[in-house]
């Protein structure tokens, strides 16, 4: 979509959802591509790239082979199945696993809605992973200590597992974390 006094000039290509508006230059070799979005006075030019879901805006300037790529694509995004305790009524949430011991490798409890936990009456250290309403991580905090607390904004639910989990499974930031019941 281009639109709002937009320049697109020179051999530039303008691909895939991607939107350029409000006085925005994108000019000579530049590829704007795969959810993109270039606004407000910004100027992409010089074999400049802007791909997958990058933004440049308010008086930007992306220039002379300028790559930028989001930590990971979407046709590399991968899955990891986890079996979870899901937690989605209020006492349940607030409860936790206060009183509990550790979830077992392999397993984890799943707190929905939520954006926010903290180990304040923990004995032992936790993984938590942070994700959006697809399932996708937004962040991994590893080996949370008893009596500390984490949010993160955005995030729809919280996956607690035991203290290394994480790591041991593969989770990190942009793979899609799927918690069937168990």
């Amino acid at each position: 979509m281009v639109m709002g006094n937009a320049t697109v000039t020179a051999h530039t290509t303008v691909t895939a959802n991607t939107t350029v508006t409000a006085n925005a230059t994108v000019s000579a070799n530049a590829t704007v591509s795969a959810n993109a979005t270039v606004i407000a006075n910004a100027k992409v030019t010089a074999n400049a790239k802007v791909m997958a879901k990058a933004t440049v805006m308010a008086t930007a300037t992306a220039t002379a082979t300028a790559v930028r790529f989001p930590p990971m694509m979407p046709a590399q995004r991968r899955e990891v199945v986890l079996p979870c305790t899901h937690l989605e009524s209020l006492p349940a949430r607030l409860r936790g696993l206060l009183a509990r011991p550790p979830p077992a490798p392999g397993t984890g409890w799943r707190l929905a809605p939520c954006a926010a936990v903290h180990t304040v009456g923990m004995r032992y250290a936790l993984d938590v992973v942070f994700v959006d309403g697809d399932d996708v991580v937004l962040h991994v905090v590893a080996g949370l200590r008893p009596r500390r607390a984490c949010w993160r904004p955005g995030a729809r639910a919280v996956v607690e597992l035991a203290a290394g989990e994480a790591a041991r499974l593969g989770i990190r930031q942009g793979i899609v974390l799927r918690c069937p019941r168990r």
